[in-house]
Protein backbone atom coordinates (compact mmCIF):
# COMPACT_ATOMS: atom_id res chain seq x y z
CA UNK A 1 0.00 0.00 0.00
CA UNK A 2 0.91 3.58 -0.78
CA UNK A 3 0.47 5.16 2.60
CA UNK A 4 2.60 2.18 4.04
CA UNK A 5 5.61 2.83 1.83
CA UNK A 6 5.38 6.21 2.78
CA UNK A 7 5.15 5.95 6.45
CA UNK A 8 8.56 3.48 6.31
CA UNK A 9 10.24 6.41 4.40
CA UNK A 10 8.88 8.89 6.76
CA UNK A 11 10.65 6.70 9.78
CA UNK A 12 13.71 6.38 8.44
CA UNK A 13 14.33 10.19 7.77
CA UNK A 14 13.58 10.47 11.12
CA UNK A 15 15.64 7.72 12.61
CA UNK A 16 18.58 9.30 10.38
CA UNK A 17 17.91 13.02 11.77
CA UNK A 18 18.30 11.52 15.57
CA UNK A 19 21.55 9.21 14.10
CA UNK A 20 23.13 12.47 12.88
CA UNK A 21 21.79 14.63 15.96
CA UNK A 22 23.49 11.86 18.61
CA UNK A 23 26.82 11.62 16.45
CA UNK A 24 27.23 15.30 16.27
CA UNK A 25 29.60 17.53 18.08
CA UNK A 26 27.29 20.63 17.25
CA UNK A 27 24.33 19.63 19.44
CA UNK A 28 25.04 18.96 22.91
CA UNK A 29 23.37 17.12 25.48
CA UNK A 30 22.37 19.49 28.67
CA UNK A 31 21.71 16.48 31.06
CA UNK A 32 19.12 14.09 31.84
CA UNK A 33 15.50 14.88 31.40
CA UNK A 34 13.40 14.31 34.94
CA UNK A 35 10.32 12.31 33.57
CA UNK A 36 9.21 12.04 37.48
CA UNK A 37 5.09 13.15 37.84
CA UNK A 38 4.28 16.06 39.44
CA UNK A 39 2.76 16.32 42.62
CA UNK A 40 3.38 19.34 44.10
CA UNK A 41 3.90 22.68 41.17
CA UNK A 42 6.34 24.18 43.74
CA UNK A 43 8.61 21.03 43.77
CA UNK A 44 8.48 20.91 39.99
CA UNK A 45 9.11 24.50 39.47
CA UNK A 46 12.33 24.24 41.63
CA UNK A 47 13.77 20.88 39.63
CA UNK A 48 12.98 22.64 36.02
CA UNK A 49 15.45 25.81 37.66
CA UNK A 50 12.43 28.60 37.82
CA UNK A 51 12.39 31.27 40.21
Amino acid sequence: MAADKFLDVGEWVVDQGILVMRTSEYFERKGRVDTRPCENPEVCLKRMGAR
